[in-house]
């Protein structure tokens, strides 16, 4: 208790200042982030952390693995389509967010104006509200698509559209044109950030219009453990501090009863619309790639290279280790790698994947 309560105030004193400026300025009223905003939220070399996990703290204290290390969780099978829904993370809004604790994996990505959004995968059509749903970018076909996913919408940028479009092979549901298993949560007609659904509203939805449901994505999928297993290394993350703007910071700090990591974001815990608990994450991956902005986009919309390698962190268990990934073919799957060249193996539990660029201020301890 003692150690989490050191680490909340270290929490505090790196998310406060910025969280303090960014009740002072308030939100912006438009669909999409200007680029002020974006300029304005890059980090300064002074106040940006150090990345490098601690490897000062003690590495002999381990947590005794539980017999049950997460109850009720639902695996991905390879032989399930899931679905993916872009979800909201601009402001206060969106919060708190519906369904991510139920979704198996969610990545984290940068979108234009120094915000991010999340792009949840569900297995099961066991969810309750699931959203904000917002538009989607050519950059989250790359991730749902290896997995066979089908991608849950509210329009997109004009990349992702014109794929959309063009391609008999892309399927997605797009509340543009399927508004009947979404709804407004507020009688607004201003706030494009109300937009939910349903778990069941989208299977129904699926199952009427015959889509094939069953595929064969087990490339994609990574493997789990059997039980709770702690990476043997003496780089400890009790505390992990992701900043990828003024506008936009979430961090985790570790539970060493339970084993999870509990999600904070700007500041405040992270929490679900749905009962209002508080996301517990056993596996966090940093992914590290190169964003920049598309060339006359008036928008100031990202290219976010997705395909390539690079370098990052797997951590749990209160732990860290390096990694690297690579992604060899836009549509295959991206797969991550220990330093002896193996590849990571999770811990069971939900996975929430960071994509984090030049940009972002990260800290491990």
């Amino acid at each position: 208790m003692k150690r989490i309560l050191v680490l909340l105030m270290v929490l505090a004193l790196v998310l406060g200042m910025s969280a303090c400026k960014n009740k002072e300025t308030g939100e912006s009223e438009t669909p999409v982030p200007s680029e002020s905003a974006s300029s304005s939220a890059e980090p300064t070399e002074s106040s940006q952390p150090s990345e490098s996990p601690s490897a000062t703290a003690d590495p002999t204290e381990s947590p005794v693995p539980s017999e049950e290390p997460v109850e009720g969780f639902i695996f991905p099978d390879s032989s399930v389509r899931p679905w993916a829904a872009s979800i909201d993370n601009q402001g206060e809004k969106p919060f708190p967010q519906g369904g991510l604790s139920d979704a198996q994996i969610v990545y984290e990505i940068p979108v234009e104006g120094g915000v991010t959004r999340f792009l949840a995968f569900f297995w099961s059509a066991d969810v309750d509200l699931i959203g904000p749903i917002r538009s989607a970018r050519d950059y989250m076909l790359d991730v749902a698509i290896p997995y066979d996913g089908i991608l849950v919408h509210v329009g997109g940028s004009p990349q992702v559209l014109g794929e959309i479009r063009n391609s008999s092979e892309l399927e997605t549901l797009d509340a543009m044109y399927n508004a009947t298993i979404f709804e407004d949560l507020t009688d607004d007609p201003k706030n494009w950030q109300d937009t939910f659904t349903t778990g069941e509203k989208i299977s129904d939805f699926l199952a009427s219009k015959s889509y094939d449901l069953t595929t064969d994505s087990s490339d994609a999928l990574m493997k789990y453990h059997d039980e709770m297993t702690i990476p043997e290394t003496n780089m400890q993350a009790n505390m992990v501090s992701i900043t990828y703007s003024e506008l936009n910071r979430c961090a985790y700090i570790y539970d060493e009863t339970r084993q999870v990591y509990f999600r904070n974001r700007d500041g405040d815990a992270h929490v679900d619309r749905n009962g209002g608990d508080p996301f517990e994450v056993a596996n966090i991956i940093i992914q590290k790639v190169t964003t920049r902005k598309i060339a006359g986009d008036a928008e100031g919309r990202l290219e976010v290279d997705m395909i390539g390698s690079g370098e990052g962190y797997y951590i749990t268990g209160g732990k860290s280790i390096e990694i690297t990934w690579e992604k060899t073919e836009r549509f295959g799957p991206t797969k991550y790698y220990d330093s002896e060249g193996n590849e990571i193996i999770l811990n069971p539990g939900n996975t929430w994947i960071q994509i984090t660029d030049g940009q972002t201020a990260l800290m491990i301890l």
